[in-house]
């Protein structure tokens, strides 16, 4: 029986990276000092018949953190592009000249730079929440083994370790959030 206390903390492990590379992926889209390309990962447009990443359907450049170049391979989806990058949560403003899509990146603000360390702030709570209510979910599935004959001191076992591997996850999102919010306030 002390499989099904591993396979419950085998699962917990599980469960909380895809939470934890779900939340790295979240905050990766919020502007920091350094763009990347991975700020495009989640606009997609109609790619014939297909919802694709506009990351796989251009070449994007960016220059000096200050300028971004978009130039799609195929010159038909320019509008479709624009529109999709208009319509996100982004905040841009693209130029649209026929070829390529220019858009300039404002300098952050304090106020700005203050109010997107804020808003990692709250994911950040909400992803620790989220990994809280996993541990109590398979926190509750180890007790109930005590009904199936499995010794206090095994549950006890697979409770602290449940717990380190808890506190691992916590620490381990406390860390990506913390050099998130440096890289944002950093000037």
């Amino acid at each position: 029986m002390e499989n099904l206390i591993n396979n419950y903390i085998n699962s917990f492990k599980t469960s909380s990276y895809e939470i934890i590379s779900n939340f790295k992926n979240k905050i990766s889209h919020i502007q920091s000092n350094r763009i990347d390309n991975s700020i495009f990962d989640i606009i997609k447009i109609n790619y014939y018949n297909d919802l694709i990443s506009i990351n796989n359907i251009s070449t994007i450049n960016i220059i000096n953190n200050s300028l971004i170049v978009i130039e799609p391979w195929e010159n038909k989806f320019i509008k479709d592009i624009e529109t999709a990058i208009l319509n996100s949560d982004l905040g841009f403003s693209p130029k649209n000249d026929g070829k390529q899509i220019t858009i300039k990146i404002p300098f952050l603000t304090h106020e700005k730079r203050d109010k997107l360390a804020l808003k990692v702030k709250k994911i950040t709570e909400i992803i620790k929440i989220q990994i809280r209510n996993l541990r109590s979910y398979y926190n509750n599935k180890i007790k109930k083994l005590l009904k199936d004959n499995i010794s206090k001191d095994d549950i006890k076992k697979g409770e602290n370790l449940l717990h380190d591997k808890y506190v691992e996850c916590i620490n381990l999102i406390s860390k990506i959030m913390k050099n998130k919010i440096e890289n944002i306030l950093k000037i």
